[in-house]
């Protein structure tokens, strides 16, 4: 099943966020889990705290599916970070894969983080296990980041620990996994800026890639329209390691030759020259298993795209 684009547009279409994810994916030991999601959700109904029935699992109804009542999966063996086949880093572009849940202007920030020797080293401490008197992770602390604006002062930049249980929404992103281990600091993120922002569904609803960049990392990001950004402008930005995500449209007029989803948030991998024209590399935040969009030339790139998001790592 394709994304479909949203039926009603945005009243500015060149400031369109991203809404869907994906179609469903398997992760990990996916059946296992859905049985013990299940048996907990029964368990819950019984004991009063839930009182609305849901199936987690049919996400037909869009915008209306109540991932806030089914946080209920729990991912066997974690670890926040896992080297995987030839992976040079432990966190790596490769580990972001958005699912269900429609985030795609955070999975895009973080894969454009993975993507930068400062983004991955912000990732990984931003991150903390807490472990029970087992030794059993128990939950995660992450630190986001709010900037503060003071009238007349500067502005402060304040870390805003989150501590989130190792339970997840069904839907959530898709960790990595060695075969015994699984990778979920993509979870843990996602989690976390969900309670931070007011929930699951909330996220779900979409925001803008600059709005996840500074929260992450502390720093100013803009939301500009692609008609104000020049090639040149890209090639400056990338050249300085920072951090740049484009948001398609809501719909498209004419031939979509690219293969470019509406109404979602990639990542700029980097640029090449293709028939003596700048071209952009786009990296998509639904996983390395769907095959990269060809490299677009700049000149074209509007006809898909009405935004850019553009942050940086101190």
């Amino acid at each position: 099943m394709d994304p479909i684009c949203p039926a009603q547009s945005r009243a500015d279409p060149s400031l369109d966020a991203p809404a869907e994810g994906p179609p469903p994916t398997a992760g990990p030991d996916l059946e296992h889990r859905l049985r013990a999601a299940a048996h907990a959700l029964l368990d819950a109904l019984a004991s009063g705290v839930s009182t609305t029935p849901q199936n987690c699992w049919d996400f037909s109804d869009g915008e209306k599916h109540d991932f806030d009542r089914c946080v209920i999966d729990r991912i066997p063996n974690p670890v926040p970070f896992l080297k995987k086949g030839d992976e040079v880093d432990a966190v790596s572009p490769t580990d972001v894969r958005q699912n269900r849940i429609g985030d795609c202007a955070l999975m895009a920030t973080l894969l454009a983080l993975a993507n930068t020797s400062k983004g991955r080293t912000l990732i990984e401490n931003s991150i903390a296990e807490n472990k029970d008197e087992k030794g059993q992770v128990a939950s995660y602390t992450v630190t986001l980041r709010e900037r503060n604006w003071h009238f007349l002062r500067p502005v402060t930049v304040e870390p805003v620990k989150v501590t989130v249980d190792a339970t997840f929404a069904i839907g959530h992103a898709l960790g990595g996994t060695n075969g015994k281990s699984f990778e979920v600091w993509t979870l843990v993120i996602e989690s976390a800026v969900a309670k931070y922002m007011g929930g699951y569904n909330i996220l779900h609803k979409g925001q803008y890639s600059s709005t996840m960049m500074t929260l992450l990392t502390g720093e100013r990001a803009s939301h500009i329209g692609l008609a104000s950004y020049s090639s040149a402008q890209l090639t400056s930005d990338l050249a300085a390691g920072k951090l740049v995500v484009v948001e398609s449209r809501q719909r498209f007029s004419g031939n979509n030759a690219y293969g470019v989803s509406c109404s979602h948030a990639y990542s700029v991998a980097g640029t090449v020259t293709c028939g003596g024209r700048l071209c952009v590399l786009l990296s998509n935040p639904w996983g390395p298993e769907h095959a990269p969009i060809s490299a677009i030339p700049y000149d074209e790139l509007h006809e898909w795209f009405g935004s850019v998001n553009v942050g940086s790592v101190k």
